[in-house]
């Protein structure tokens, strides 16, 4: 895949934005939330103990209001007249019993200055007092309480509060004799009520009055009217679902609506005194019981969750702005720094890519010509080392150009002198056709043979072979050398499967078995043997080619590796003492090899190599193939003859013909 071209300055400059960005944008992310978190947990701990403080008020004035008036207790005239008054004696508001009923009434109020109505209903008198404190008049009428309930479910032993209702006058008068203007007709006064039986001491079930005072929705307002946030609402119920507040006036009084924010509540949120936390994407909802023997209200506190985040929103914005603009800061001084590191690297490549445009294949101007780069530093140990670099190419091109001029005025000057290969190939299709017309079988075989062995080794254009193709050669040579021998010669082929298709240098086996046959007398002893193995163990392939001819010295042994050392230095820097390694594993070698012929190498003498070049040949190609990762050794074996092995690194080989030069 061809990718459109990039300048490395580009690049970095897009890197250090990107490694820039990225991890501001996820810092402004994890910043956000906690932010968030830490917000919306301290605005639940302020609104929980603002509402607590609305709570403790509101029960408090509620207790000191049932306290005043118990106070009805210490005083015994009052009880006496409440008790045994006569009824005639309470007929006018200014008869004296009446005033001392009223002057208890007024220390009430004096405990209770948010109500607006205190009313006295005396049983055994059949008198109902009432005091109204915005102007502080004075009522009395006589009603029949013989058959009346005056608390809800009758229950006379225990305060009670009655929940958000209209205020009215008991009866007294119409209510609207109190209001005053029409606007007061329009919007009526609600008040929540509080009744306290006056029980006839010391028994708690007889009952000889009531005191019920009046406290308008206003007190409540006043103790829960604090918020902290424009937008929030709060509100107080009951467990009728009557709205006792709310900062909207309209909906003081009324039921709440089904499916409304309010409509979530059931008796368990009366009866808890813990907050409750209803949270939604858009609005939180807090909620707290009264915790009140005497009523069950709740306070809630609701508020859109975006006025909560917005100080943070804005604390986020002008975070980001300045880091916006240290970021563009950065990034500038950042790619100002690797525009003034990467110019002289891009002029560098400027001047490479004209050389390889130019027709010669080098220029007369020099680097330096092209790039001023005074600096001691890596860019500048580069661009002095990619100088020099390019003189030595320089020159070496020079002295190669006039190299091949040689070698091909040789090369002419051979081929004049030597027979056209191709010519004895096609010569010897042709014997091999007439002897195939004249029904001789075996000589039309030697020769195909003989002519796919020329074919094979005139194919230059191919390097590196399957190791099954090389086999094949070896055997149409082997083949080819038994006829001009009498004597019989076993060969044994052991090849793993799976090195057959393993990417191997071409005539590498050949050179081997010739030197088996040559110096190993094979053809003279009359029992000759050559086993043919290979095989892989861990990462490495391993190709032998052993013989039971004459066993190879010891003195011409440490010769040949003398010379694969020299070989192994001239043709590869990284130089690896294979001979010590080798001795681990020559046992893999010298494995149970079926005795093919007993008596075959008794009373042979050690024989030296008169010649390594075939040897040597094969060593060259592998270093030139595989470099440090290859060997060949030379060793005697059990079979009185002589092992050639050959090493190749697993990791070396091409599993794919299109490997195949």
């Amino acid at each position: 895949m061809h990718f459109p071209f990039k300048s490395i300055s580009y690049k970095l400059a897009v890197g250090i934005a990107v490694s820039t960005i990225i991890p501001l944008l996820i810092f402004c992310f994890f910043f956000y939330d906690y932010m968030c978190n830490s917000y919306h947990k301290k605005y639940i701990d302020q609104a929980e103990s603002s509402m607590s403080v609305s709570i403790q008020n509101i029960n408090h004035y509620i207790s000191t209001c049932i306290t005043s008036a118990q106070s009805v207790y210490y005083n015994s005239d009052i009880q006496d007249l409440l008790l045994y008054g006569n009824h005639q004696d309470f007929m006018t508001i200014e008869s004296n019993q009446s005033k001392q009923v009223i002057s208890y009434m007024l220390s009430v109020y004096a405990a209770t200055p948010d109500a607006v109505q205190i009313r006295l209903a005396a049983y055994h008198l059949n008198k109902s007092f009432l005091v109204t404190t915005k102007n502080l008049q004075r009522y009395i009428k006589t009603v029949d309480y013989s058959n009346e309930k005056f608390l809800p479910n009758g229950s006379f032993n225990q305060a009670n509060v009655e929940s958000i209702h209209i205020m009215h006058s008991y009866n007294h008068f119409t209510t609207y004799n109190i209001q005053n203007t029409q606007k007061e007709k329009n919007n009526p006064q609600y008040v929540f009520t509080i009744h306290l039986p006056i029980y006839i001491l010391p028994s708690s079930k007889d009952v000889m009055g009531m005191l019920s005072i009046d406290i308008p929705i206003s007190f409540i307002e006043n103790n829960c009217k604090y918020v902290s946030y424009k937008g929030e609402q709060n509100y107080v119920v009951d467990m009728d679902n009557n709205i006792i507040f709310s900062a909207d006036s309209e909906q003081i009084g009324k039921k709440i609506q089904a499916g409304s924010t309010l409509d979530v509540f059931d008796s368990e949120y009366f009866q808890n005194s813990m907050l409750n936390i209803q949270n939604s994407s858009s609005l939180l909802v807090l909620s707290k019981g009264f915790d009140s023997a005497l009523f069950q209200w709740l306070i809630v506190k609701t508020v859109p969750t975006e006025v909560i985040y917005k100080d943070i929103r804005i604390q986020l914005i002008m975070l980001l702005f300045y880091l916006v603009i240290c970021l563009v800061a950065a990034v500038l001084f950042n790619s100002i720094s690797v525009f003034h590191y990467t110019t002289p690297l891009k002029k560098a490549t400027d001047y490479i890519v004209d050389i390889n445009n130019s027709t010669d294949g080098f220029m007369d101007a020099k680097l330096s010509d092209y790039v001023s780069y005074k600096k001691n530093d890596e860019i500048g140990i580069l661009l002095a080392s990619l100088e020099n670099m390019l003189y030595s190419i320089k020159n070496y091109m020079i002295k190669q150009y006039e190299l091949d001029i040689v070698n091909k005025t040789t090369e002419l000057e051979m081929l004049q002198a030597q027979i056209n290969p191709h010519f004895i190939y096609n010569t010897l299709q042709c014997l091999a056709t007439r002897s195939l017309k004249n029904n001789d079988r075996d000589q039309y075989d030697y020769i195909s043979s003989l002519g796919q062995m020329m074919q094979y080794s005139m194919e230059t254009k191919k390097p590196l072979i399957h190791l099954k193709d090389e086999l094949s050669h070896a055997d149409r040579y082997i083949n080819l050398q038994k006829i001009r021998f009498i004597n019989n010669l076993n060969v044994i082929w052991e090849i793993s499967h799976e090195t057959k298709d393993i990417i191997v240098p071409k005539m590498i086996l050949q050179p081997l078995i010739e030197n088996s046959l040559k110096h190993g007398n094979l053809f003279k002893s009359g029992n000759g043997l050559i086993v043919i193995r290979s095989l892989t163990i861990e990462n490495f392939l391993y190709i032998y080619v052993i013989d039971n001819g004459c066993p190879v010295s010891e003195e011409q042994r440490n010769k040949l590796h003398q010379d694969f050392n020299t070989l192994r230095t001239k043709y590869n820097t990284n130089n690896i003492d294979f001979y010590s390694y080798q001795q681990n594993i020559k046992s893999h070698d010298v494995r149970s090899i079926p005795d093919y012929n007993n008596n075959a190498g008794k009373g042979k003498k050690h024989l030296r190599y008169t010649s390594n070049i075939g040897l040597s040949n094969v060593f060259i190609r592998l270093l030139l193939n595989f470099g440090a990762d290859c060997n060949i050794d030379i060793y005697s074996n059990e079979k009185n003859g002589t092992t050639v092995q050959l090493t190749i690194s697993y990791k070396s080989f091409w599993p794919h013909d299109t490997h195949i030069k």
